[in-house]
């Protein structure tokens, strides 16, 4: 750090100096700052080498050590909320732009598609086998009742293939939704 720089943070008192005007980096206020300096330029270990600062013009303040700490631990955890939230916001961004370029589209919107789908195809089916019924039934010479009968049970059928193909549609999505998600997460730290 530059001298002109630290003796700014001395004067702020960030920075507390001995008698000797020498910087102690075990006091719990100095290392504090310099925790903070190093989480700002994204320092890792840094090895802190004790020597003579600057003296200051005017006195060192007169704080207690206990509202400095206080202080400095407020510091910490609000520029610790800020990256968070910064992070946070980076990832909607992210996801915005995904959902603008089509990549990522909602699975909620999907599943009704799926569904209204299924029911237009057992719909046309069922109007064809109705149809197809009535020929039949013209053809062999049936009654009213074994015609109503007969398209009695078709309709059963294809109730039960609906909900059949429903589920099937519904777990498809679900798992294509999931190895997405996995896959979307490799690598990625939370």
């Amino acid at each position: 750090m530059a001298t002109k720089n630290l003796a700014v943070y001395i004067k702020r008192g960030k920075v507390i100096l001995l008698d000797d005007d020498y910087i102690d980096d075990a006091d719990h206020r100095n290392l504090a700052f310099l925790q903070k300096q190093q989480a700002k330029n994204g320092e890792k270990d840094v090895i802190v080498a004790i020597a003579p600062a600057l003296k200051s013009d005017k006195p060192a303040k007169s704080v207690e050590v206990d509202e400095n700490n206080n202080y400095a631990a407020l510091d910490l955890k609000k520029t610790s909320v800020q990256v968070e939230k910064l992070e946070q916001e980076v990832r909607l961004l992210k996801l915005k732009e995904e959902k603008l370029k089509g990549v990522v589209v909602p699975s909620e919107l999907i599943k009704p598609v799926f569904l209204q789908h299924n029911q237009s195809i057992i719909t046309e089916v069922h109007n064809s086998s109705a149809e197809f019924a009535r020929i039949f039934a013209k053809k062999h010479s049936l009654n009213v009742n074994d015609v109503a009968e007969i398209n009695g049970e078709l309709i059963k059928w294809f109730n039960l293939a609906i909900n059949k193909a429903t589920v099937l549609s519904v777990k498809s999505i679900d798992n294509i939704v999931n190895d997405y998600s996995e896959k979307k997460g490799v690598g990625e730290r939370e």
